[in-house]
């Protein structure tokens, strides 16, 4: 028995002219009851970012960034209206701005060697914040278990219980 099946093929649809589509669509109706819940909120007003990151707020202003860093400047071109693009392709400009931000949201003053892998700051934040999240969680009554290790997590004490970053 094979477990291959032909379906037949998908009838064409009839308009209201009374002709036939030539490319009949494939997508299901939707249920009715889809059509009245209340519509989605666009995609870009919920935050993807740890409600405790700083980025969860506001993404990275790369104006300022441009205005107060030099090599970060160096590293990005600006449109006829002045707004900044970033070549993510860049590994110059990617190292450029970890080092920005590192440097200007949290204080941190570090190199960045051009043969070694620069991660997103934004990205790791919010996985340093989820991390900090599980420890919580496991942490014992007398504060001990597993939140004792937070503070490995999190450069200059970021990361700490309670804090906002």
């Amino acid at each position: 028995m094979s477990l291959l099946t032909t379906h037949p093929p998908i009838p064409p649809r009839a308009r209201p002219d009374g002709e036939e589509d030539a490319a009949p669509s494939r997508k299901r109706p939707r249920p009715a009851e889809a059509a009245l819940q209340a519509p989605r909120p666009p995609a870009a007003a919920a935050s993807v970012y740890h409600p405790r990151s700083r980025y969860a707020r506001a993404a990275p202003d790369f104006q300022r960034l441009a205005r107060l860093d030099a090599a970060f400047a160096r590293e990005v071109t600006f449109d006829p209206a002045g707004r900044v693009r970033v070549d993510w392709k860049s590994p110059a400009g990617l190292r450029a701005l970890t080092a920005a931000l590192l440097r200007h949201d949290f204080g941190l003053e570090v190199e960045l060697p051009a043969d070694r892998l620069c991660p997103s700051v934004p990205n790791r934040l919010d996985y340093l914040c989820h991390v900090c999240d599980l420890l919580e969680e496991f942490r014992g009554p007398e504060g001990g278990g597993g939140g004792a290790a937070a503070p490995a997590f999190g450069p200059a004490g970021l990361l700490q219980e309670g804090a906002d970053v």
